[in-house]
């Protein structure tokens, strides 16, 4: 029974660049089209600031002076897994995890796009999508829904109207 099992912490970065669009990457655990914002799992003692850090520089190669943060968002993501249960490597061995609970940040892109080196072993494609896309490339139930409460609450500049939102 998955209630027995904890929930995974872990951080995702929702980043814009300078002409709007955001980032999402197509990781190999996931279907082809099913797309996420980066992120995942803590590992030890890490802040939440240098979970979303480190998990940038593993699926695309960039530093944290490729990035100006936003902000944070009071709003956590929260799901369980399919299943019941997912099993993860931990330094104290295999752990099982109901779900994941993960803070949100919001980030703005102030690289070089020639920096974003995508790691084959873990990302299968990545790219930058008007905010009008979210919808299509945000496949997971609920998904969406939480990607426009992070963004309403940390770039309140972003209004919804209807299905769609777009920066005034």
């Amino acid at each position: 029974m998955n209630q027995d099992y904890p929930y995974r912490y872990g951080a995702i970065g929702v980043i814009v660049n300078n002409q709007g669009k955001f980032l999402v990457v197509n990781v190999l655990g996931y279907k082809p089209g099913d797309f996420d914002f980066v992120g995942g799992g803590r590992e030890g003692s890490e802040t939440p600031e240098e979970n979303l850090y480190r998990e940038i520089y593993e699926e695309l190669g960039l530093s944290p002076n490729n990035f100006r943060l936003i902000g944070q968002s009071n709003h956590k993501l929260s799901f369980d897994f399919k299943g019941g249960f997912r099993e993860f490597d931990t330094p104290s061995g295999k752990v099982k995890y109901k779900g994941q609970i993960k803070d949100a940040f919001v980030l703005e892109f102030v690289g070089n796009e020639m920096d974003i080196k995508p790691a084959v072993d873990q990302v299968r494609e990545y790219k930058w999508i008007d905010a009008s896309e979210l919808k299509t490339h945000l496949n997971f139930r609920g998904q969406f829904e939480d990607a426009i409460t992070i963004i309403q609450d940390v770039i309140p500049e972003y209004l919804k109207e209807g299905d769609e939102i777009k920066f005034i």
